[in-house]
């Protein structure tokens, strides 16, 4: 059995505790800084102790804007982790240690350092060994805690029950386990993108009955797959298929009176459910589930206006933070609860105020929010915020294709603000700018994505469709990469080569004479994408630029 110090997790969780009980601790703000939630370099740490201004490592880590020694990265990580820090050496004394501990780690993010239940087990293991030696909100002596972490041994799942009868496992540990009831999650969940791995094998047994080992490497980028490599790989592919399929049998087998299983369906034209998508464990059994009697179909808004109204029947605008899912732990005085929800309120305010405005001309809003935002000297932030937003959107399309639900991925959107705005954050743009920036970005994809003649593009049943697709060929002696932004095969066996472009009509252009711009501007590249797919397949290609300032897809002729 392991000890419950060699898993990183747990000493990064005693890096927290040390400068939570002494913020003057240099050697615990150092190792805090390195773990994985923040994961400063060398130099960054070198640069945020070797601070003049600063006393302590921790001051240094709240001034960190004024030093011009830091990297980018340290910039953009430092944000968020001063913040969630500042919040908790606040919160000393206030609440109880462990309580302390275990809501930083939640803002911290600490739960994505963690790779298996095994290791999530094991902090809730640390921070009950916390909650034991506690004394008056600190530790009596911290390296008697630390020994008592070091001789402690993590959880053995096999040994532990659950108290209160309820089991959370997956189902391949529910093997030759029996319940009562049996719930089963996400059955229309796609399944993990299988990556292509450099080597594969399989073994056969040939007619004589003896085991014969087949392996194939993959190929270069833009060249043919071997046959041997695409039969292995839909060997493997076909394999985890059917022990999928196994697994999902023993799970509901496991239920003694009842098993209920969900899953998110869309609905066709006609009102009917949509058959869920190849490789979900909910296609395997589609054909036995479609029109029983026993299958409840509930609107996806009717659950979730459920789900935004508290008691009182009152809705919630609000999108739930770490912060307000630790309001029932932590017991936040109401001040400290407005305080902390106040930015993302005006924030979105903002944002709503100004996206109206947005709509109207784009074209000013991007040139207002470069040329008003406070640069470095001698840095052109004008020329990087359009491409940064263009990015931006290509990663929203890009989601969009793949959502389960397009409507609620639609009427969610705001909840991809903060992503846009870590984006930008380096920019350095005044508030208004950034709105600008902001509104800019959700005018772009609603107003396509809402554009019913376009629906058709991001349309995943497809064949071979993909989005951002990254290819690769020599020319000129030289390699050169490609992205292809949607690429898909029609129902008429035609391949389709589309390239997003957010660019907006200047001031006072037609949109036949922007149309026209755009062509010109982007026929070298459409035409390089169209070679690429026709030295791989001999079906006809067609190609376009999808214009989301009109919007509308422009079709490319050669």
């Amino acid at each position: 059995m392991d000890r419950l110090a060699a898993l990183p997790v747990i000493e990064d969780l005693l890096s927290l505790v040390r400068v939570v009980i002494n913020p003057g601790d240099q050697l615990g703000w150092l190792s805090l800084l390195r773990a994985p939630w923040c994961g400063l370099s060398s130099g960054d740490l070198l640069a945020l102790a070797a601070d003049k201004i600063s006393a302590s490592i921790w001051q240094a880590v709240q001034h960190f804007r004024g030093n011009s020694q830091l990297s980018q990265h340290a910039r953009e990580m430092l944000g968020t982790f001063s913040t969630a820090m500042m919040f908790t050496m606040a919160s000393r004394g206030k609440r109880s240690l462990r309580q302390n501990i275990e809501a930083s780690w939640g803002l911290l993010r600490g739960i994505n350092c963690c790779r298996s239940e095994l290791e999530l087990e094991s902090v809730a293991r640390f921070l009950n060994l916390l909650d034991e030696q506690e004394v008056a909100g600190g530790l009596s002596n911290f390296f008697d805690f630390q020994d008592t972490v070091y001789s402690s041994f993590v959880p053995s799942t096999d040994a532990q029950e659950s108290l209160s009868g309820l089991h959370l496992l997956t189902m391949h540990k529910s093997k030759g386990l029996e319940y009562d009831h049996v719930l089963l999650p996400s059955l229309s969940r796609p399944p993990r993108h299988d990556d292509k791995t450099l080597l594969v094998w399989h073994q056969r047994l040939n007619t004589a009955q003896e085991p014969h080992l087949f392996m194939a490497g993959v190929t270069k980028t833009g060249s043919e797959e071997s046959s041997l490599y695409q039969l292995i790989r839909y060997e493997h592919k076909h394999k985890q298929l059917l022990e999928s399929t196994r697994l999902l049998y023993i799970a509901v087998t496991r239920a003694k009176k009842s098993a209920t299983l969900f899953a998110n369906v869309a609905r066709d034209e006609d009102g009917g459910l949509k058959e869920p998508g190849s490789g979900t464990l909910l296609k395997r059994i589609w054909p036995q589930l479609e029109g029983h009697e026993s299958v409840t179909v509930s609107a996806l808004e009717d659950i979730y206006a459920v789900s935004k109204t508290d008691a009182s029947g009152t809705p919630d605008d609000i999108q739930p933070t770490l912060i307000t899912r630790f309001n029932q732990v932590l017991e936040f005085e109401p001040w400290e609860q407005r305080a902390l929800e106040l930015p993302a309120k005006s924030e979105e305010t903002a944002a709503s105020e100004s996206r109206s405005g947005a709509q109207k001309s784009l074209q000013p809003a991007l040139k207002n929010a470069a040329s008003t935002s406070s640069t470095a000297e001698g840095y052109d932030h004008q020329s990087e915020l359009p491409s940064i937003l263009g990015t931006l959107v290509h990663r929203v399309f890009e989601t969009y294709v793949s959502a389960p639900d397009r409507a609620l991925f639609l009427r969610d959107l705001k909840s991809l603000e903060p992503h846009w705005r870590l984006a930008i954050r380096h920019l350095d743009l005044q508030h208004g700018a950034e709105e600008k920036a902001i509104a800019f970005i959700h005018a772009s994809v609603q107003r396509t994505l809402e554009t019913p003649s376009l629906a058709w593009i991001f349309d995943d049943q497809h064949l071979d469709s993909e989005c951002e697709l990254e290819l690769s060929r020599f020319q000129s002696g030289q390699l050169r990469n490609f992205i292809i932004d949607r690429t898909f095969i029609d129902q008429n066996d035609v391949r389709w080569v589309i390239d997003y472009k957010t660019s907006t009509p200047s001031a006072g252009q037609t949109i036949d004479s922007f149309v026209a711009e755009q062509r010109e501007n982007y026929r070298n590249q459409l035409d390089s994408h169209r070679s690429l797919f026709s030295y791989m397949e001999s079906r006809p290609i067609r190609t376009g630029l999808l214009l989301t300032a009109i919007p509308a897809l422009v079709e490319m002729e050669f």
